[in-house]
């Protein structure tokens, strides 16, 4: 609350971001399993990532 009142704004706070838990590599393989299949559900999605590594 006390860095609020100084900078009125949350969004400019450098550590407000969320840590990435991915990386680049199983990023794009995300994106190309969704953009093949954009009717794929997440759990589907999730339990195929799962098995290929």
């Amino acid at each position: 609350i006390q860095r609020y009142k100084e900078t009125k704004c949350v969004d400019d706070l450098p550590d407000r971001d969320s840590k990435q838990c991915t990386t680049k590599r199983e990023d794009k393989e995300i994106f190309r399993l969704f953009s093949r299949n954009p009717t794929f559900c997440l759990r589907k999605g999730q339990a195929f990532l799962v098995k290929r590594t």
